[in-house]
């Protein structure tokens, strides 16, 4: 919807020359439908603002991970000095780290090993609760090759 046709109900049409009645503005439409036809609009557009804003929340909000001291986490490897030439072919993330001590809601103090040159105090949008990975589906058994040595 335009602002134009919201408070006009109608499309602005532009020509070279003015139109004799523009849109359709003019006698024949009664105050009431109109008046009517601008509550719905106003019904539809408050509604569609409502929904627009109840979609943003969720990304202002930013992750909700609570960890409890001693969870286990991985680390993203975002902002880690690396050797390789290419980002693109490193790790996302390292870790199984130990999450020691809550400093408040957006930063947690982590164990890294000594000889990590990266601050063990991080944000949580860098951190992930760890999970195990699940035992594997076992794959069958190859089926034994029939040759045929009748030549």
């Amino acid at each position: 919807m335009t602002p134009f046709w919201v408070n006009y109900h109608c499309h602005l049409v532009m020509k070279f020359q003015a139109p004799k009645n523009p849109c359709s503005l003019n006698s024949t439409i009664h105050a009431d439908t109109f008046a009517a036809s601008l509550k719905v609009t106003h019904q539809t557009l408050s509604k569609n603002l409502q929904d627009a804003e109840a979609n943003q929340t969720k990304y202002i909000d930013g992750k909700e991970v609570v960890l409890e001291i001693g969870d286990t986490v991985w680390h993203s490897m975002r902002h880690f000095r690396l050797t390789r030439l290419s980002k693109k072919s490193d790790y996302i993330q390292t870790g199984q780290y130990t999450a020691s001590k809550f400093i408040n809601q957006n930063a947690y103090i982590i164990q890294l090993p000594y000889t990590s040159w990266n601050n063990n105090i991080v944000n949580i949008s860098l951190l992930d609760r760890y999970t195990p990975p699940t035992a594997a589906q076992m794959p069958s058994e190859p089926q034994p090759m029939v040759v045929d040595d009748s030549d």
